[in-house]
């Protein structure tokens, strides 16, 4: 049973998860990358080792990606609601979603090497798994994310994503939703279009097309930090179109294709920050997706105090990235 507690002081949730101690590892070291494979849930032939699919998109008889619930959820799936409460402390059971999505069969496939045409698969999945979830009006936020090897948090090495829906929106998303609302209050404008129009041409540019920007944020938290945005104002990623998800596709491809020539292989985090599920109060938004190299370890200051300490500038990080030096 998985809990979510509010903390007493801030009332923000924390969910308490411990059945998650007991999910398998297979990333002690780098040497059993390769040795995995025949033992590894995730890989074809192995379909049984994994709870029953949800989800699938197949050619020639094989599935290019595969869906189904984390055997070791974050969230419940039961359905059930209970409030226990004594003044201070106050604890919520409820139920919610936790769905793994296997990027690709091929073991050692990641983002760094698939080919354009399975990021296109595998983006719409992506699509598809949240179309699908926002109907469910219990929840309040789905969040899709990957972890991306072992400093990255994942737990089993072959590729895949992850999607947690909750019945709160998580704080960082809360507060990045009632920014958005301020800001438009304030202003009558989208904070993202006006940071889109500022960046477009700018040192921070990373990549850009006919649809989207990537961008090194200016207030990046984490060395090498980016940003993939629609150049249009889009406030759901479900709403992308069919030639959109192609294009996307060719971005993010050629976003790690710039990672991997400067970082090499490294552990990240990759999450879609998208539209609360239910209205909430917040009925518009700017979707995007944000890439964390995990190339550094939080420290006492960082955990402690929570700002974070960012060691390479945006305007470098996007140099190096665009092929450049350093810029002096």
């Amino acid at each position: 049973m998985t809990q979510i507690r509010l903390d007493p002081v801030t009332r923000e949730p924390v969910i308490m998860a411990g059945g998650r101690r007991v999910r398998p590892m297979d990333l002690p070291n780098s040497s059993v990358y390769l040795k995995a494979e025949e033992s590894c849930p995730f890989c074809p032939g192995n379909e049984d080792q994994t709870p029953p699919e949800i989800d699938s998109l197949s050619r020639n008889g094989a599935w290019v990606t595969r869906t189904f619930t984390n055997k070791f959820p974050v969230c419940d799936e039961e359905e059930y609601e209970l409030v226990k409460e004594d003044g201070l402390f106050l604890e919520l059971h409820q139920t919610g979603i936790h769905q793994v999505i296997i990027d690709n069969p091929d073991h050692k496939k990641n983002f760094f090497n698939m080919m354009q045409t399975e990021m296109e698969d595998l983006l719409n999945t992506y699509q598809r798994r949240m179309s699908e979830l926002s109907k469910d009006l219990t929840l309040e936020y789905i969040l899709l994310f990957k972890n991306y090897r072992k400093q990255g948090g994942a737990s089993l090495y072959h590729p895949h994503t992850q999607i947690i829906g909750t019945p709160f929106i998580p704080p960082l998303l809360k507060r990045e939703l009632s920014g958005y609302q301020d800001y438009y209050r304030n202003t009558g404008k989208c904070v993202y279009c006006e940071m889109i129009a500022r960046e477009l041409g700018c040192e921070r540019e990373v990549i850009v097309s006919k649809n989207f920007l990537v961008l090194a944020p200016f207030a990046s938290r984490f060395p090498y930090e980016t940003w993939v945005l629609p150049v249009n104002h889009q406030a759901n990623f479900v709403n992308l179109q069919p030639d959109e998800v192609i294009e996307l596709a060719a971005i993010v491809s050629d976003l790690f294709g710039k990672y991997f020539a400067v970082l090499g292989n490294f552990p990240y985090n990759l999450y879609l920050h998208n539209i609360s599920n239910r209205d909430a109060g917040f009925t518009d938004y700017h979707w995007h997706l944000e890439i964390v190299p995990r190339l550094s370890t939080l420290a006492g200051f960082e955990i402690g105090g929570g700002s974070m300490v960012n060691t390479v500038l945006p305007e470098d990080a996007s140099i190096r990235l665009k092929g450049g030096g350093i810029r002096e």
